[in-house]
């Protein structure tokens, strides 16, 4: 039978999403050619020549942009509820961290120098132009008027190539995060249905209440089968009990008809050692659904199941 894989087994998932994520991240950092239709610069630079100083000054904003913030956020939501539902992923998930932190520290660096050499080279040239123009005027005294500074570069070289470039990455960014989105939800779902998060639907008082509950249940079922009574029927009301129990406080839990199997990880979520859970649901069922006759040593099997709970179940109170 073929093995069913799910997004988060696969090794890759960390790789694609990192480099999605630095792709996006470099695209909304970069300040793009004004006209581009639907980008917005993070940062907007002004050129303002000052009257009597023949030099340029320049002002930059860098007030994110709301879709970075949403980004940042989604991320933060995302990693969170990975860490929590594969906590053994952890420490791969923390040296990615690490290396994306020091991959964003490096690149902007490199960014800026490159933007700052651009820059001096146009302010070297403006300037000049500068002094020639005011070579040329009859009144020196004049004010020179503040305008912002505009690039004459050419951009429509350049200008599809940015706007392919941008939707096409975002478009397999917003693929990638609402794939793992959707599968975030998915394993939450499934993992509500297999009773995993059956703390979750609970709050504190209703949690100690239901514990007390199944201690008390499972302490009763020990004296019926010890007093000699009916064994069958001391294991079959003990599963009756134990799921009207749970149904009382775990809203997840809405069919009477419930099946042994489909009851078994609602008591693996409270705690309880998985040995003795898989025990009981076999005599469960055997009680339940078979004739043959319950043993002396499966009685013993049971009894020692029943009171491994209420140990356990007494250390949680």
């Amino acid at each position: 039978m073929k093995k069913k894989t799910n997004f988060f087994d696969h090794k890759s998932v960390l790789i694609t999403l990192s480099i999605c994520i630095i792709i996006i991240l470099l695209i909304l950092g970069l300040s793009f050619p004004k006209g581009i239709t639907g980008i917005k610069p993070l940062k907007t630079v002004t050129y303002i020549v000052q009257q009597n100083i023949l030099e340029f000054q320049y002002t930059e904003s860098s007030k994110p942009s709301n879709l970075f913030k949403i980004f940042i956020i989604l991320l933060i939501v995302l990693t969170i509820i990975y860490l929590v539902l594969n906590p053994s992923k952890a420490v791969a998930y923390i040296f990615a961290t690490i290396f994306l932190i020091s991959f964003f520290l490096i690149i902007p660096k490199i960014i800026e120098f490159l933007e700052q050499t651009e820059k001096l080279k146009q302010i070297t040239i403006d300037k000049s132009a500068q002094n020639i123009n005011l070579g040329n005027k009859e009144d020196s005294e004049n004010k020179l008027e503040v305008l912002p500074y505009e690039h004459n570069e050419n951009k429509s070289s350049y200008k599809l190539l940015y706007i392919i470039l941008y939707f096409f990455l975002s478009a397999i960014t917003l693929f990638v995060v609402l794939i793992f989105l959707i599968n975030v939800i998915k394993r939450i779902i499934f993992e509500i249905k297999e009773g995993k998060f059956g703390f979750y639907c609970f709050n504190k008082r209703s949690k100690k209440t239901l514990i007390n509950e199944i201690s008390n249940v499972m302490n009763d079922t020990i004296d019926l089968i010890d007093t000699k009574n009916n064994i069958r029927d001391a294991i079959i009301n003990c599963y009756l009990a134990l799921l009207y129990s749970v149904k009382k406080y775990a809203k997840k839990i809405k069919d009477p008809s419930l099946t042994c199997r489909e009851f078994e990880p609602v008591l693996l979520s409270l705690g309880l050692d998985i040995s003795d859970i898989n025990t009981l649901t076999i005599y469960f069922e055997k009680a339940k659904y078979s004739n043959s006759i319950i043993q002396n040593n499966e009685k013993e099997i049971v009894m020692n199941s029943l009171k491994n709970c209420v140990i356990k179940l007494k250390k949680m109170i």
